[in-house]
């Protein structure tokens, strides 16, 4: 199963932890996630588990 997001966005008050994130994480590849201090890297772990339904498994 791929994990793919589109336009992913995550404000929890007055600053975009995380605006317009988009990616497609093929299934049985590693991938590093990159980027400058405070850019939004641990966050984005943080809400992929949130942006899945339930419902659907």
């Amino acid at each position: 199963m791929d994990l793919v997001a589109n336009n992913l966005s995550y404000k929890p008050k007055d600053q975009y932890h995380l605006n317009e994130v988009s990616f497609n994480f093929k299934e049985g590849n590693l991938y590093t996630i990159l980027g400058r201090t405070l850019s939004g890297k641990t966050t984005l772990l943080k809400t992929i588990p949130w942006s899945f339904n339930t419902r659907q498994w």
